[in-house]
């Protein structure tokens, strides 16, 4: 499929599909005008390229046009386990600041073109949404809204533990470059804070007492360890599904005990020796990078799991010794086989 690659995580457009149908859009036949490929939104962990994301909500705005604040009901169609791990580890952060910078390095990720950064100025504090010089004019502003509207919610989870937040309002301030609407009450109502339009920046004023405010919740490892299976997720889906096709086979080759040359595995995934040679290329990958890999992978989940020796978990992730399997493992994990398994042995 030509659309998978660097854009934006298909779980945000297929929040965008589900909220247009349930309004009686044919949804279907929008993305097709916009040369989105519908089945790509089966898996959240595919991509929509960035360009045709823009085309998809000007085309909502066309057909929404009697509710131009529909960009803050799309998060709602949103499913909550599209970054379910990046949302624990923002629960577990010590303080709301912490959550945010946490959030912030991961939507580096999931979304290529958007930047999150925290402003402070002075005794103010800003959660500044922004984009590539010039891009920022053709992005529709029902798509700032969705955005700002996903923000609101996944702050608010952020928060839920932290006392005393709910007498102090999330954000102070909402400012949108969108022009005044008609009728702006939805959105004074939706954010229950003042909001400024016509600004020079779309960005979120937060409260420094918010920010700072202690979580009783906080647990350091726990965040740590969910904002790496967040961003492993993400990293994962921007790779090229002829990538992932490898990995997959090289993990069935190794799991039979066979380590398979390059010319085997362009012969099973039905492509030339020079095109999956291009593709690690294009990707940073060399075959040895992505073979090592593999064997680290199925050598640690071995060790933890299994009894078996370690001479018999060197030949099954295709070593032809102990000792070249050692000296690689230490230099995967910084300690030996027998030492990794130590720590997954109960006393």
């Amino acid at each position: 499929m030509s659309n998978l690659g660097t854009g934006v995580l298909a779980g945000w457009p297929a929040a965008l599909h589900r909220f247009l149908s349930s309004r009686s859009v044919d949804a279907d036949a929008l993305f097709h005008q916009c040369g989105v490929d519908v089945a790509l939104l089966k898996d959240q962990a595919n991509r929509v390229p960035a360009v045709d994301e823009v085309t998809l909500w000007h085309k909502a705005d066309e057909v929404m046009k009697e509710t131009p604040h529909f960009g803050l009901m799309v998060p709602a169609y949103l499913y909550q386990n599209s970054f379910y791990s990046l949302s624990l580890a923002m629960q577990s952060s010590e303080n709301l600041r912490e959550a945010l910078a946490c959030m912030i390095r991961c939507m580096d990720l999931i979304n290529e073109v958007i930047g999150f950064n925290l402003i402070e100025d002075g005794q103010r504090q800003y959660l500044r949404y922004s984009l590539p010089a010039g891009l920022r004019t053709f992005v529709s502003h029902s798509e700032v809204d969705a955005t700002f509207a996903t923000l609101y919610h996944t702050i608010s989870k952020a928060i839920e533990n932290i006392p005393n937040t709910a007498e102090v309002p999330l954000f102070s301030k909402v400012y949108m470059t969108r022009s005044k609407p008609n009728d702006e009450t939805f959105y004074l109502e939706y954010f229950n804070a003042p909001v400024i339009f016509d600004h020079e920046f779309d960005q979120l004023e937060i409260s420094s007492e918010v920010l700072q405010h202690g979580n009783p919740a906080a647990n350091r490892e726990l965040a740590m360890l969910n904002e790496k299976i967040a961003r492993d997720y993400i990293s994962r889906a921007a790779l090229d599904p002829l990538i992932i096709k490898t990995n997959e086979l090289l993990i069935n080759y190794l799991r039979l005990g066979v380590s398979p040359r390059q010319e085997q595995l362009a012969s099973d995934l039905h492509v030339s020796l020079r095109q999956l040679q291009r593709k690690f290329n294009e990707a940073g990958e060399t075959y040895t990078n992505l073979l090592n890999k593999v064997r680290h992978t199925l050598a640690c989940e071995a060790l933890k799991t299994s009894n078996r020796s370690i001479s018999q978990v060197a030949q099954e992730v295709g070593f032809s010794d102990q000792s070249n399997f050692t000296k690689s493992f230490k230099r995967w994990e910084n300690q030996s086989p027998a030492d990794y398994r130590k720590k997954f042995r109960t006393p």
